[in-house]
């Protein structure tokens, strides 16, 4: 879809139009009267999404709202999604799949959209994480389904949305009113920013994120520059920054915010996601973004996941620290693999715990190439690291928490082997553990494809 999920929002000078893709015109309701009532509410586009019944919507003479065909495809045993396109006979090719991963399968990389609906519904239990895992095929899920305020569940999701991103899903969050009478309707919408009024450009701009979700708050300002983000909410009593897992990585009381990733001292920065409150209960919900663009992913390494880490502490100055001669067997040695979140980090305190000392891990890596690299070590104790006995980063300050590339230092490593041995301060549990990868210099341009790091071996050389 030429998604660029650094900024989803990069052309933002088109028009902002509201409105729904998840509403219905069953239970005695005449779809005139639907679309008038949005009419009113001041909408601009909506899609009606009846279950198992694809709807064009043909707004009456004098209604202006640009409307495209819509669906809610149901499983027997409960999966509920929006299947939205201008094509509407390719949404009537799903009805006759009652599988809901081939009815996917049938729509990868065709002209749909693809949402899944009101995860937190309890009757029945609609999606668990690992139910949304399962479905990458899919553009979106519902964040916020209005109708769900008032249905056993959670009428928002946001924390299952957090839950694929953290865990690398690139996927948008969608808000509706799934409403099935005229009085409900307005609750939950998004505002999409599109070229021009026609359903084509208004198509574009949803498959490609361009638009933000609200169920009260309007947004004035979505605006990136380099690792600055600014936004700004008129009617915003505050604005919250959520990074990683759901982690506020900010929060400020008004209608303005202004974050720079680069300063962000948190370890769950992997992307940042904003919510805007409103009085009482409303909100708004921008789409992510990612700190990192496709071509930053080139000049950095994964992190370094497999360490050997001593057992024992030493009770020494960590000025006086060395790494001990790569011939010693240092049989204290316990495996330890990064953990999954913090993605990269690898944490020491179920060994150490609280106790007090200094900690040693080490890792040894092949060189395919010799070459210059940045080495980047987070830690949150003080730290040195050493490469093949040589002292490289001498950084004695602790700060909590440990955040990726704290300290840095631009190395030459030849062809072969070489040893890297971190000492980290434990502070009586404070000191909990580090990140390690390896970058490009930036006075290096990268080569064509993605260049041949360091790369770890394990005891067999392997």
């Amino acid at each position: 879809m030429g998604m660029n999920w650094t900024n989803l929002y990069g052309d933002t000078d088109g028009l902002w139009l509201r409105g729904n893709l998840h509403t219905h015109s069953g239970e005695g309701m005449i779809q005139e009267e639907l679309l008038g009532r949005y009419a009113e509410l001041g909408y601009d586009f909506v899609s009606i999404t009846d279950h198992m019944h694809v709807t064009i919507p043909r707004p009456p003479a004098g209604n202006t709202l640009l409307t495209l065909p819509g669906v809610e495809w149901n499983s027997k045993t409960g999966e509920h999604m929006t299947l939205i396109s201008p094509n509407a006979d390719l949404l009537e090719s799903c009805l006759a799949i009652e599988n809901q991963q081939a009815v996917l399968t049938n729509l990868k990389g065709r002209q749909v959209l693809r949402v899944l609906n009101h995860p937190n519904w309890r009757i029945p239990p609609h999606y668990s994480r690992d139910d949304l895992m399962d479905r990458p095929a899919v553009d979106g899920i519902e964040i916020y389904n209005a109708k769900g305020e008032a249905a056993p569940g959670e009428a928002m999701a946001t924390e299952k949305w957090d839950y694929l991103l953290s865990r690398g899903r690139k996927i948008l969050g969608f808000a509706g009113d799934d409403a099935h009478h005229t009085q409900a309707a307005g609750a939950g919408w998004i505002m999409a920013c599109t070229a021009d009024r026609t359903v084509c450009s208004l198509f574009d701009a949803l498959r490609k994120g361009r638009f933000y979700c609200s169920s009260g708050v309007r947004i004035d300002t979505i605006r990136r520059s380099g690792s600055v983000i600014e936004i700004e909410a008129a009617d915003a009593e505050e604005i919250w920054a959520v990074g990683e897992w759901g982690a506020r990585l900010q929060r400020i009381a008004g209608p303005c915010m202004r974050l720079d990733f680069e300063a962000l001292n948190s370890p769950y920065r992997k992307y940042v996601r904003f919510v805007a409150f409103g009085r009482g209960s409303v909100r708004a919900w921008t789409q992510p973004f990612f700190e990192k663009s496709p071509e930053d992913n080139r000049r950095t390494s994964p992190f370094v996941e497999n360490w050997k880490v001593s057992g024992r502490l030493l009770s020494i100055p960590l000025a006086d620290v060395r790494p001990p001669s790569p011939s010693d067997p240092r049989p204290d040695r316990q495996d330890v693999k990064a953990q999954v979140f913090p993605e990269g980090f690898v944490n020491i305190g179920p060994i150490h715990g609280k106790r007090d000392g200094i900690c040693l891990l080490a890792v040894r890596v092949e060189v395919v190439e010799s070459g210059s690299w940045t080495i980047g070590l987070g830690h949150d104790g003080g730290a040195r690291l050493f490469v093949d006995g040589v002292p490289v980063i001498d950084a004695p300050h602790p700060v909590n928490p440990s955040v990726p590339d704290r300290s840095r230092a631009e190395i030459q490593l030849e062809r072969g082997e070489h040893e890297i041995v971190v000492a980290l301060e434990t502070r009586a549990g404070l000191g909990q553990g580090i990140f390690l990868r390896f970058m490009i210099p930036k006075s290096i341009e990268p080569a064509a494809g993605r260049p041949v790091f360091p790369r770890p071996v394990d005891d067999d050389g392997k």
